[in-house]
């Protein structure tokens, strides 16, 4: 029987919420970029959530308190759902949705 320390299974869940939090940067550049066409508009919705996903990862990986990998996780996943849900507030002030 083995048995794992938290400290052993930390960098591999760091590095996969970063890797996630990555993929939300990513789909959120590309939403950007094909935002013009028109078609795209489930892309941002798709991002926010993949940016919030990493970003509970990356506290998840790093609690109690998120360092290195997980922080920078939590930081690139947060900005997305953020800036997303920002602008989902912005919209809905304004009328826009």
């Amino acid at each position: 029987m083995s048995h794992e320390s938290p400290l052993d299974t930390a960098e591999p869940r760091a590095n996969t919420a970063l890797g996630v939090s990555a993929l939300a940067v990513l789909l959120y550049v590309v939403a950007m970029i094909l935002d013009e066409r028109g078609d795209y508009g489930w892309l941002w919705p798709v991002a926010g959530l993949v940016g919030g996903a990493g970003a509970v990862m990356g506290w998840q990986a790093g609690r109690p308190r998120p360092r290195g990998r997980a922080l920078l996780a939590v930081v690139l996943g947060g900005l997305v759902l953020l800036s997303i849900v920002g602008w989902i507030v912005v919209a809905a002030i304004n009328g826009d949705l």
